[in-house]
């Protein structure tokens, strides 16, 4: 095992070793002409408030329902199927699938709220850092999240936290790539130049000329992340790296349910359509202010 994760880690090095060069090389020609920036954006599609609240309102509607239920353990009800006492049917030691997933929410999104908003500022600190940062960068994309998560959970032991972690290693990668674009267009515009000819230090070019342009342009592209983040953190905890077995963490409450899947498929597909809406609506919604801010 120690060879096959050794062995892992020097092809991501590798592999993020190859796409800095060819990053730098396809870059160059852009850069020198002073056109960078320019083509990293395409456009979107304003889908309006519409999809995304469709999306979200039932599954809040049904959160704030089973908030006020019971997720005591019951052994006589176990497995049960959806019901008017128990809508959403029981898990396999008899608590009540809607109460236990109302439970979950908070420590679900919570922890990827969290999560982004830390991507979020190492992304803008590092894209603003200088050229170093791809190197870090492209190296760190090289490996996923899993991986990350295995290493850091050998060490330290499975958590929540273990997760959020594993996810932050790769997930300020995107910003801080965005981040550096955008910085070095602000360089090439009229406002910057004028201000570094007229004797601006390194603190006001970066403080008063770049950071205004970049950072609202990181928070949006971070809201765009977060469903990718409630994703990926309720897979790790779908894997066991995550949240402990008794957690209501949606991705742990999915891990109980694959053995159960052919007899209590309920059990099963309650969290997953929990993740999706979430997901779909958060990406929906992020697009829809990306689109309002373009515009």
């Amino acid at each position: 095992m120690q060879a096959l994760l050794t062995l892992v880690l020097f092809v991501g090095v590798a592999c993020g070793f190859l796409s800095r060069c060819i990053h730098y090389f396809m870059m160059r020609p852009i850069a020198q002409s002073h056109e960078a920036g320019l083509s990293h954006g395409q456009p979107h599609i304003d889908v309006g408030w519409v999809p995304p609240l469709v999306a979200i309102i039932p599954l809040i509607l049904a959160l704030v329902i089973g908030s006020f239920r019971s997720s005591a353990i019951t052994p006589t009800a176990r497995l049960e199927s959806p019901s008017l006492t128990h809508p959403l049917g029981t898990d396999q030691v008899g608590r009540d699938v809607l109460a236990r997933m109302a439970d979950g929410a908070i420590p679900t999104v919570g922890i990827a709220l969290i999560t982004t908003a830390v991507c979020v500022v190492i992304g803008v600190i590092i894209g603003l850092s200088g050229d170093w940062a791809h190197v870090l960068g492209d190296t760190l994309n090289a490996l996923p999240a899993v991986f990350i998560g295995l290493v850091i959970a050998s060490v330290f032991g499975t958590s929540v936290w273990t997760a959020a972690v594993a996810v932050m290693a790769v997930g300020w990668i995107p910003i801080a790539a965005h981040c550096s674009a955008l910085a070095l267009d602000v360089r090439h515009q009229g406002h910057y130049e004028w201000a570094r000819d007229s004797g601006a230090g390194r603190w006001r070019l970066l403080i008063v000329h770049t950071i205004p342009f970049v950072v609202p342009a990181a928070l949006r592209h971070g809201a765009t992340r977060l469903g990718h983040n409630i994703l990926a953190l309720a897979g790790l905890a779908f894997l066991g790296i995550g949240a402990g077995h008794d957690s209501p963490q949606w991705g742990t409450m999915l891990s109980e349910a694959a053995p159960y899947a052919d007899r209590a498929l309920w059990f099963a597909l309650s969290p997953t359509c929990a993740l999706i809406l979430v997901g779909l609506s958060t990406t929906l919604l992020a697009d829809h202010i990306v689109s309002r801010r373009r515009s």
